[in-house]
């Protein structure tokens, strides 16, 4: 069996991005898994206890301490999982590059990168806009020790190849995978006219607001039945406001809230709905977990700017499941994960 090293900032039950996405790889990879290891920043309480099977190493953030955890490792394989301000709280790892470097060039391994995130933009008045400049060059020195690499997003797929000097041969235009897998999916019965507005309580706000004209004409032509929020739990000033808004809309009385749910509770009231309200836009539609839920439960996304129901642009996309999700990486990276 193959021994694989992921590099990520944290891992499960730490609620994380980068280490969720790591995880939710390993539980579905097809078998037979290679052996993981995986090499955090950050290791915390209960994480050994919730992944017994992937042996979890944990490194400074610098050069000397990852090099040396990569070397325990023993792998002749690594993912990083990339995102720079997960590895520096500017967004300048210059620390990252370096480990890498020095790890192929004494090891002659092969690196893979998952690009979750690329670099920060921001107006120059800004400490950000001044270090956008470094944050592309260590994105190219990233880039550069690369074999193959895959991230979310046309946008980002195009900025790695026109920025960051990637070769597209060795990418992969892959979506992230849902944050509730259908439980059940074959029996559920979608309600016709159904909204569904999931994700954390500024996720849902933030959908609300972008589709009020949306809102207003179902409300008006009698489309909507009810309104369904599924996600954690607001706080009592989010409620309030929310529920000042939804009055003013008219659309309090077919509101149904369902908060902190387990997976499979979840799973059924996604199940349940007919249309789902995106938070993000179109061309990063990739990134959303929210968004790849949804279309795991067969429900109809519509982002902002669609104000017709009728006008549904994502509905030739596959259903995403985190076994497509695996299989195509699988397929892209080879021997890398294999």
């Amino acid at each position: 069996m193959e021994r694989v090293a992921h590099i990520v900032p944290t891992v499960p039950p730490e609620f994380n991005g980068l280490g969720d996405y790591c995880y939710q790889l390993w539980k579905h990879w097809p078998e037979p898994k290679p052996e993981w290891h995986v090499l955090a920043t950050r290791i915390p309480e209960g994480a050994r206890e919730h992944w017994p099977e992937a042996r979890l190493i944990e490194f400074q953030c610098n050069a000397e301490s990852l090099l040396a955890s990569l070397r325990e490792s023993g792998a002749q394989q690594v993912v990083l999982h990339y995102v720079p301000h997960a590895y520096h709280p500017k967004g300048i790892p210059q620390w990252l590059p370096r480990a890498l470097t020095d790890w192929k060039q004494a090891d002659n391994a092969q690196l893979s990168v998952v690009f979750h995130e690329l670099y920060a933009t921001a107006p120059l008045w800004r400490i950000t806009g001044w270090l956008t400049p470094t944050a592309k060059a260590i994105l190219r020195k990233v880039v550069s020790l690369t074999n193959k690499w895959s991230t979310s997003t046309s946008l980002y797929f195009d900025q790695l190849v026109n920025v960051g000097g990637a070769s597209p041969t060795d990418g992969l235009l892959l979506p992230v995978g849902p944050n509730i897998e259908p439980d059940n999916f074959d029996q559920a019965t979608q309600i016709k006219g159904r909204f569904v507005v999931f994700g954390s309580a500024s996720t849902r706000s933030l959908a609300l607001r972008l589709h009020e004209s949306l809102l207003r004409n179902v409300k008006e032509s009698g489309k909507i039945t009810s309104l369904l929020f599924v996600g954690s739990r607001p706080s009592t000033e989010q409620r309030k406001e929310t529920f000042d808004y939804l009055t003013q809309l008219g659309l309090i009385g077919l509101l149904e809230e369902h908060y902190d749910l387990s997976i499979k509770d979840a799973s059924t009231c996604l199940s349940s709905g007919e249309y789902a309200l995106m938070a993000t836009d179109i061309p990063r539609k990739g990134k959303s977990g929210v968004y790849a839920s949804c279309k795991a439960h067969g429900l109809k996304c519509i982002f902002p700017g669609e104000t017709q129901i009728e006008v549904l642009t994502c509905n030739e996309d596959p259903l995403l499941t985190w076994n497509y999700i695996t299989d195509q990486a699988k397929s892209h990276f080879c021997g890398a994960c294999t």
